[in-house]
């Protein structure tokens, strides 16, 4: 017999809509904190702090990504300013969130050559012989 938990489809929307909390998420499906737990355990293979810690983190990188202040990010997400945010952020990916982005950015701009690497004299040379992360 399948337990109410296995129709559950939308488990991020709702995960999101329970700010990333267990035991609000198991009230919202209807079952207890210890039923929620074990059947992430089973279904998802980690416990259900850990996914939704997951989850948080990866809107985390999006909102980030989409220019987002890093207290508008703690608001949204649940914390409850952006210091707590931002010590969260840095224990889970080991950057800051201005370190990421930096980092990101370097990354980014790394892997698009630069025009004059593939032109002389208003002349096509071709790919610059290197990999787009920008070694040789």
């Amino acid at each position: 017999m399948q337990s109410r938990l296995h129709v559950v489809t939308d488990w991020e929307a709702k995960a999101r809509a329970a700010l990333y909390c267990v035991v609000t998420l198991a009230r919202q499906v209807g079952v207890t904190r210890q039923q929620l737990c074990r059947f992430f355990r089973q279904r998802f293979g980690v416990t259900a702090k850990t996914w939704l810690e997951k989850l948080r983190m990866q809107d985390a990188i999006e909102l980030l990504r989409q220019g987002r202040r890093v207290r508008e990010i703690a608001a949204a997400l649940g914390y409850r300013n952006g210091t707590h945010f931002s010590r969260a952020f840095k224990a889970r990916t080991k950057n800051s969130p201005r370190a990421f982005l930096a980092i990101e950015r370097v990354e980014i701009s790394a892997e698009v050559p630069k025009w004059s690497e593939m032109f002389h004299n208003g002349r096509f040379l071709g790919w610059p012989l290197r990999n787009f992360r920008g070694t040789s």
